[in-house]
């Protein structure tokens, strides 16, 4: 009797899962069509989603050109770190925008353009943080030599890099135009701050040969009053040794 329960148990679970892999099947086959206003809605996403991925593209590329130009110019080890982290964070936004976009693909009839992107997003910002790197560790060990650095940021303008150093849009050529203007006036408080030191460096020194002048006339009188002095005691023991000589002549 127990053996005939377990064959009917057993035969009852063989037809449910029976049952289940036939109902997985006719699921399959009714899978509903998105509707007009599914589609519509997915297609506002993702124009969205290409939207915000752009406009990070063009703050990255705005971020690395200023970056760029500002280090044609000599710059201390903290600016150059802060530059790293600068077009390191920007990258990271631009990749966090293309993760959000991709989940839209099918949406996207030119997806393969964003992918160009954010390969070279990828490329040129690991050419920027390893030429800043090597920036940074010359900082002290030599002077810094602007034709070389001019050279050796032309060498990262390489052939993945168009899009991002070549194609540059309006708003991002404003933005790089507001960078060079800050650029300009950086380097002229500069300037005008080197003026300033070298001023006051002349007016120490000056300072500083009066003092010496006033120091040796110093010295000079004081051994004029100490050969004074030794005269004045010597006048006064000659005159004591010839009063002496007056009385034994008596």
């Amino acid at each position: 009797m127990a053996q005939q329960y377990a064959q009917t148990d057993s035969q009852f679970l063989e037809q449910c899962d029976d049952g289940q892999q036939d109902s997985g099947v006719r699921r399959s086959q009714r899978e509903p069509k998105p509707t007009e206003v599914s589609l519509q809605y997915r297609a506002e996403q993702a124009r969205k989603a290409e939207g915000i991925f752009q406009k990070t593209y063009e703050s990255f590329k705005s971020q690395l050109l200023a970056t760029r130009n500002r280090i044609k110019g000599e710059c201390t080890e903290e600016e150059l770190y802060l530059r790293q982290q600068d077009v390191d964070k920007e990258y990271e936004k631009v990749k966090s925008a293309y993760n959000d976009l991709r989940l839209h693909m099918s949406m996207i009839e030119n997806f393969v353009t964003y992918q160009r992107k954010i390969d070279s997003a990828s490329a040129c910002t690991q050419d920027m943080i390893t030429h800043l790197h090597y920036r940074i560790s010359e900082v002290g060990v030599k002077d810094f030599d602007p034709e070389d650095e001019h050279m050796q940021l032309r060498a990262l303008k390489k052939p993945y890099a168009a899009s991002v150093y070549s194609s540059v849009t309006k708003g991002s050529c404003q933005t790089e135009s507001r960078s060079v203007k800050d650029l300009a006036i950086e380097t002229a408080a500069e300037v005008a701050a080197k003026k300033a030191r070298v001023k006051a460096l002349e007016i120490q020194e000056k300072e500083r040969s009066y003092l010496a002048s006033l120091e040796l006339e110093k010295r000079k009188s004081d051994e004029s009053i100490e050969a004074q002095r030794r005269k004045l005691e010597f006048l006064r023991a000659q005159q004591e040794l010839e009063e002496s000589d007056a009385r034994l002549q008596f």
